[in-house]
C-alpha cells in the first residue's frame, strides 16, 4: 500500500492538473478570431528560437525589465473616470474613510473582506490626497513588492530571470493596476506568501516560516476569502512529503502551526472589522456568493433579481440568517437542475476561464478617458490572447514532463494544484472574469519551471 501511494499519489493530482490546463487552453483557443490567428506566427518563432535569447549581458536584462516597468509608470499619467459598481464603491468608501465620513457599514458587514482594501486606500488618501492616480500608485507599489518576492522565491538564476520576465510582461497585471479593487493587492500577497512557504524546510528549520505563512494566509484571506484553497493545497503537498518518508512529526507540527495562525489571524481580522464598523456578523460567509452562482438564467453571474431578494431577507432576518437562507435556496436550485448541472458548470467554466481578455480590455479602457485607435486595440488584444496562450502552453509542457518522468510534486507543483483548486472552487460560487486573476499567479510560477532539461 505504501509503495502504491508513493508511486501514484502525486501522479493523481498531476493528471488532474494536466486535464485542467488542457481544458483551459481549449476554452481560450476556440475564441481566436481570424484577425488574431495571424499572431500565431511570432509565437511559433519565439518557441523555436527562445533558447537563443540568452540574457548573458546585464544591459540586456536591464532593458527587458525596464520596458514593462515604464509601461506601468505611464499609467500614472492617464486620466481616469467612469467608475461603476464595485470600483465606485471601493473608491468612494476609501475617500470617505480618509475624511472620517460614514461608511456603508451594513454592506461591509455582508461582505467583510471589502473592508481591508478600503482601509488601505483610505490611509493612502490621507497622506497623498484622493486623486484616482493614488489608486494606481498604491497598486503599483504593492505589485513591485510582490515581484521582489517572486524573484526571491526562485533559487536557480536563469529560472529567476525567466519567471521575472514572464510576470512583468503579463498584460493582465498591467491593466488591472488601473482598477480600484483588491485584485493587484491579492496577487502581490500571494507572491509573498509563496516565497515564505518555500522557505519552510520540514527536515530542518520550519517553525518561524510556518508561523509567518499562517499569518500571511490570514491577512490575505481578508482581502479575498480564497485562502482555504491554499490551505487544502498545503495539506495535499504535506501528505506527499510524508509518503516520501519526510519526518511526519515535523510535517504535522508545521501544518498545525500554519493552521493555528491562519485561522487565528483570520478571526482576529474579522473581529477588528466588526469592531470598526460596529455591526455584528459571523464572518466571511459564502451564502450569497453560492446563491447568485446558482442562478442558471444569469449563468452564475451577478443579477439584480437575486441581489434584491438577498437585500430583502437581510432587512427581515439579519445578515447571518440571510446568508444561511440563501445558501439553502442555492442547494435547492442545484438539486432542481438535475443532469443540467453538467451543462451549467460547463458554461460557468467558460465564463470564468475564457473571457479574461475581452473583459479586461473593455473594463479597463472604459475607465481610461483617452481615445484608443482601432489598430492599437487589435494589437493589445492580440498580445493579451497570445500571452495567455503562451502561459498555458508552458503549463501543459511542464505538466507533461512531470507525468512522463513520474516525478513527485515540488512547491511549484503545489502552487499549480492551488490554481486548479481555486478555479474549481470558484465554479461553486459567483463567476466573474476578474476572479480568474489570482489563478494567473500559480500558472506563471509553474510555467517558469524548466522541467524538460532538468529531468531528461
Amino acid at each position: 500500500m505504501k509503495t502504491f501511494l508513493k508511486k501514484n499519489y502525486s501522479l493523481f493530482f498531476l493528471i488532474c492538473y494536466f486535464i485542467f490546463i488542457i481544458g483551459l487552453g481549449l476554452m481560450n483557443a476556440w475564441r481566436f478570431s481570424i484577425v488574431y490567428s495571424i499572431g500565431i506566427i511570432p509565437i511559433v518563432v519565439f518557441m523555436l528560437f527562445r533558447k537563443k535569447i540568452v540574457l548573458n549581458k546585464k544591459w540586456k536584462l536591464f532593458l527587458l525589465l525596464l520596458i514593462p516597468i515604464v509601461l506601468r509608470i505611464i499609467l500614472l499619467f492617464l486620466n481616469y473616470g467612469n467608475l461603476e459598481s464595485d470600483y465606485e464603491f471601493f473608491y468612494g468608501s476609501a475617500v470617505n474613510y480618509s475624511k472620517n465620513l460614514p461608511l456603508s457599514n451594513e454592506y461591509i458587514a455582508m461582505f467583510p473582506y471589502l473592508y481591508f482594501y478600503i482601509v488601505l486606500l483610505g490611509n493612502a488618501f490621507q497622506f497623498l490626497g484622493n486623486s484616482y492616480v493614488v489608486v494606481v500608485f498604491v497598486n503599483f507599489l504593492f505589485e513591485m513588492f510582490g515581484v521582489y518576492f517572486l524573484y526571491k522565491t526562485v533559487k536557480d538564476k536563469p529560472f529567476k530571470n525567466y519567471i521575472l520576465l514572464l510576470y512583468l510582461y503579463n498584460p493582465f497585471s498591467i491593466f488591472w493596476l488601473t482598477k480600484c479593487c483588491p485584485v493587484t493587492v491579492v496577487n502581490a500577497l500571494l507572491m509573498i506568501l509563496f516565497y515564505v512557504f518555500t522557505k519552510i524546510d520540514v527536515k530542518n528549520k520550519y517553525i518561524l516560516y510556518s508561523i509567518i505563512t499562517g499569518i500571511l494566509m490570514g491577512i490575505t484571506n481578508n482581502f479575498r476569502p480564497v485562502i482555504i484553497i491554499f490551505f487544502i493545497a498545503i495539506a495535499i503537498y504535506y501528505a506527499s512529503l510524508g509518503i516520501r518518508k519526510y519526518p511526519w512529526k515535523k510535517i504535522l507540527i508545521s501544518f498545525g502551526i500554519i493552521s493555528l495562525f491562519f485561522f487565528g489571524v483570520n478571526k482576529l481580522s474579522l473581529s477588528y472589522t466588526k469592531k470598526q464598523i460596529q455591526v455584528d456578523f459571523s464572518g466571511n460567509q459564502s451564502g450569497w456568493s453560492i446563491f447568485v452562482g446558482s442562478n442558471i438564467k444569469s449563468k452564475g453571474r451577478w443579477n439584480r433579481e437575486d441581489s434584491e431578494l438577498f437585500r430583502k431577507i437581510v432587512d427581515e432576518k439579519g445578515i447571518d440568517k440571510a446568508h444561511k437562507e440563501v445558501l439553502s435556496l442555492a442547494i435547492e436550485r442545484y438539486q432542481s437542475y438535475g443532469i443540467n448541472n453538467i451543462q451549467f458548470l460547463a458554461r460557468k467554466s467558460l465564463a470564468l476561464g475564457s473571457h479574461l481578455v475581452n473583459y479586461t480590455y473593455e473594463d479597463v479602457t472604459f475607465s481610461i478617458l483617452h481615445q484608443i485607435p482601432k489598430w492599437l486595440e487589435v494589437l493589445i488584444k492580440m498580445y493579451m490572447y497570445y500571452y495567455l496562450l503562451w502561459i498555458l502552453i508552458l503549463n501543459v509542457k511542464n505538466a507533461w514532463y512531470l507525468l512522463k518522468y513520474r516525478k513527485d510534486m515540488n512547491e511549484y507543483g503545489m502552487f499549480a494544484i492551488f490554481g486548479f483548486g481555486l478555479f474549481v472552487a470558484t465554479l461553486l460560487v459567483e463567476v466573474h472574469a476578474r476572479y480568474f486573476m489570482p489563478v494567473l499567479i500559480p500558472l506563471i510560477y509553474f510555467a517558469g519551471a524548466n522541467y524538460k532539461e532538468k529531468y531528461q
